[in-house]
């Protein structure tokens, strides 16, 4: 996967767990897996690091930094 396509799918991915986990729980879909949603969180935020630290290997430290503000930001 090239750099940019890495870069794309970061950037959707970060849309996505924001608007997840902003949305009111009665308007998403039932969940599939019963799971405590502080896990959910913690499972959103570890694929973001992953691929954010794959994207932007140069500035990992920012990026694990600028989700730690994220996360801190949406809850």
């Amino acid at each position: 996967m090239t750099t940019l396509m890495l870069k794309t799918v970061f950037w959707i991915a970060l849309a996505a767990v924001g608007l997840l986990s902003l949305t009111p729980v009665e308007h998403l879909p039932s969940q599939v897996f019963d799971v405590w949603d502080k896990a959910q969180h913690a499972a959103g935020f570890a694929l973001l690091a992953l691929l954010g630290g794959t994207a932007y290997r140069d500035q990992r430290p920012r990026v694990l930094f600028g989700l730690l503000l994220y996360g801190a930001l949406i809850e």
